[in-house]
């Protein structure tokens, strides 16, 4: 099993990595291209670090993915609004895939927030 989750966002035209464990993503990223080379991916990325480093401004990381690598220099924190989709895509996802979001970093209030479908 891998230590993350590639999710292709149609409608946002994206794919959004979700990390599975309290590591940095960029432990993943020859991984994750390797992984994406093989879909074929040209565009965006968005990592979600919820399980990683929490619900705080550093949650989200855009990149850039062409030629099969990422531009090292595409790196950066993107700020996502409280009920933007994307924060709606891990939500969902945690619904259904609970041993994550029960060994998470995550506080007893966010885990029970999710639980009850709410965005965080």
């Amino acid at each position: 099993m891998k230590d993350y989750t590639i999710l292709k966002i149609e409608q946002n035209n994206i794919v959004m990595v979700i990390i599975h464990t309290c590591e940095s993503p960029f432990d993943y990223l020859q991984e994750i291209a390797d992984d994406l080379r093989k879909l074929g991916y040209s565009g965006t990325v968005v990592f979600d670090e919820l399980l990683h480093s929490g619900n705080n401004d550093e949650r989200f990381i855009d990149s850039v993915f062409e030629n099969g690598e990422f531009m090292e220099k595409s790196f950066q924190f993107l700020v996502v609004k409280k009920q933007d989709t994307l924060r709606q895509y891990l939500c969902d996802y945690l619904q259904n895939e609970q041993e994550y979001l029960q060994t998470s970093g995550l506080t007893t209030a966010q885990i029970k927030l999710i639980e009850k479908q709410c965005i965080i």
